[in-house]
């Protein structure tokens, strides 16, 4: 009884470790066609699940341009684990992208992470003809794989980046 649950207390802090890992190589990149982030979010007038570049939310949260990009990433690493995103504001439109839940993309999250890649990429390349909201719910389901997923700078195609480990 008592190994079951330090298994399962050192399983969950392994966990915690690769999501924070992750997290942190997601927020570390700041350039113009950076990682997407996904979290449910709360403001005035909207609540769930919204995907955002990491350079956006980093110009979002600085607004008045005095917020370090280490006290940023440490700040959002924080904000992810916790899934703490409330503001005290209408939903900006600039950056921020409302996540739709559609069947067909849940269908596929729920085949698992390999078959959902299968179905949406090929090469590491997501696949042509895609509505905006069936992308924005695969950008969000592989944030949730702990993928990484972003526009490539000279295509601007999604393209995603998938951990050596896995």
């Amino acid at each position: 009884m008592i190994t079951l649950f330090i298994t399962g207390f050192v399983s969950i802090l392994q966990l915690a470790d690769t999501s924070q890992i992750f997290y942190s190589k997601i927020t570390s990149d700041f350039t113009r066609h950076s990682y997407y982030l996904s979290f449910t979010a709360s403001f005035t007038d909207y609540q769930g699940p919204v995907i955002i570049e990491n350079d956006d939310l980093y110009s979002f949260f600085n607004r008045d341009g005095t917020l370090t990009r280490e006290t940023y990433q440490n700040e959002i690493v924080q904000r992810l684990v916790k899934n703490d995103f409330k503001f005290e504001m209408k939903f900006p439109n600039k950056g921020f992208v409302k996540v739709v839940s559609l069947a067909k993309v849940t269908k596929s999250v729920s085949k698992g992470k390999e078959r959902f890649i299968k179905t949406y990429f090929k090469n590491n390349v997501i696949r042509k003809n895609l509505s905006e909201d069936e992308r924005s719910a695969v950008i969000s389901n592989l944030f949730a794989f702990q993928i990484a997923s972003k526009m490539e700078d000279e295509t601007g195609i999604l393209v995603i980046r998938i951990p050596a480990a896995q």
